[in-house]
C-alpha cells in the first residue's frame, strides 16, 4: 500500500463533537492490520494542515492512524518519510475531556514487530501553533509526537526494528493545559525488545 505526494490544507470553523475521537489522516484503519511475507505500507511526501478547529473532545491528526492492533512479521515494513503535520489556531471547547494530538503515527492498539520487520519514520515534523483552552482540567493535553502508541504495548523481536530519525516536534503559543509533550516515541503500556 503506497500513499505519496499529497498536500492538504483545510480551514474549518465548525465544532467537532464526536462520540469518541475526530481528526484527519492520510491512511486510516478502524480495525486490526496484519502484515506478512515482505508486505509494506509506505506513506511519503505528505503535507497536511488543519486550521481554526474547535475541538469538543480529542483531535487526532496523524498521517498513519490505526484504531486497532498492527502486526508485522517476516520482513514486512511500515515506512513514513517526508511527512509534515500541522495544526493551527485550535480551540479546546468547554468539555471535561479534551486534547490535541498531532502525530506522524497514531496507534491505539498493540504493536508487534517480528522476524526482521521494521517500522521506519524519517524526515517527519509535527507542529502545533496557537492552542486556546476554554477550560483546564486534569486530562486536557496538547501533544506533538512522532510515533504515539496509546493505551497499548509494543513488542520488537527477532532482529526487527523501530526507527525514528531526522524529526522535529513543535508547540508554539500553546495555552496552558495539563499535559504538554514533545516525544519521538511514546509507548503507554510497555516496550519489550527480545531476540536481537
Amino acid at each position: 500500500i503506497i500513499v505519496s505526494n499529497h498536500n492538504h490544507y483545510q480551514e474549518e470553523g465548525g465544532v467537532y463533537r464526536p462520540s469518541v475521537n475526530s481528526g484527519a489522516s492520510v491512511f486510516s484503519s478502524t480495525s486490526d492490520i496484519s502484515m506478512a511475507e515482505s508486505c509494506s505500507i509506505v506513506v511519503t511526501n505528505i503535507n497536511m494542515t488543519y486550521e481554526s478547529i474547535v475541538v469538543a473532545a480529542f483531535w487526532i491528526q496523524a498521517a498513519l492512524n490505526i484504531y486497532g492492533d498492527i502486526t508485522l512479521v517476516n520482513g514486512s515494513s511500515v515506512l513514513l518519510e517526508g511527512v509534515n503535520m500541522d495544526g493551527r489556531n485550535l480551540d479546546l471547547a468547554a468539555v471535561t475531556v479534551a486534547g490535541i494530538h498531532i502525530c506522524t503515527v497514531y496507534i491505539s492498539g498493540t504493536v508487534v514487530v517480528s522476524t526482521e520487520s521494521i517500522i521506519n519514520v524519517t524526515q517527519a515534523t509535527t507542529n502545533i501553533q496557537n492552542v486556546f483552552a476554554s477550560i483546564v482540567d486534569t486530562t486536557a493535553r496538547q501533544l506533538s509526537l512522532i510515533v504515539f502508541v496509546n493505551r497499548a504495548s509494543v513488542t520488537v523481536s527477532d532482529s526487527s526494528s523501530i526507527v525514528v530519525s531526522d524529526f522535529a516536534t513543535t508547540i508554539a503559543n500553546g495555552s496552558f493545559v495539563t499535559f504538554t509533550h514533545f516525544i519521538a516515541l511514546d509507548v503507554s503500556l510497555g516496550l519489550t525488545i527480545i531476540g536481537g
